[in-house]
């Protein structure tokens, strides 16, 4: 290495020669290095990119994602028919049932009005959680932007 200096490896903490590989593909080779300025006037090229490619990253991420929470909920539709069936079928089981003990006319009233009235207890618990959440502003979330914006304008009150 006639009077040329090694650069120094930082992962390996040894001399390497001139022109020995640093990192996959690239080679050091002090004569092309950069400047300052131009590393600078480059930066936002560089910020643009780097922010088009997680962009496209996110969008991947989420699409795959969101096609396994597709297929997820296709499986739960499917649950849901054939529970929905299942359950139509002990309900004529159990109108069927009743018919020995009662006109089978009578059981089916019995059977429908015990449905009325768990309909009628889920309905008034319904409207109730649905007043708790309407408008569905998360106000908590709100009022702490709030409080950072005016922190950031030098207003109101914030913890130092």
């Amino acid at each position: 290495m006639h009077g040329q200096a090694s650069p120094v490896d930082p992962s390996a903490g040894r001399t390497r020669p001139v022109g020995q590989t640093r990192s996959v593909g690239q080679t050091f080779n002090p004569k092309s290095s950069r400047s300052l300025v131009e590393l600078v006037r480059d930066l936002p090229t560089l910020l643009v990119e780097l922010a088009k490619r997680e962009l496209n990253l996110f969008t991947s991420e989420l699409a795959r994602r969101l096609k396994a929470a597709g297929i997820g909920v296709g499986f739960f539709v499917g649950a849901a028919f054939f529970g929905l069936v299942a359950f139509w079928v002990l309900v004529t089981a159990a109108v069927l049932g009743l018919a020995h003990a009662v006109p089978a006319w009578l059981a089916a009233i019995i059977v429908a009005v015990l449905f009325l009235i768990a309909t009628g207890i889920l309905a008034f618990l319904g409207i109730r959680f649905l007043k708790r959440g309407v408008p569905p502003v998360p106000k908590e979330s709100v009022d702490g932007l709030k409080q950072d914006v005016h922190a950031l304008k030098g207003m109101g009150k914030y913890d130092r």
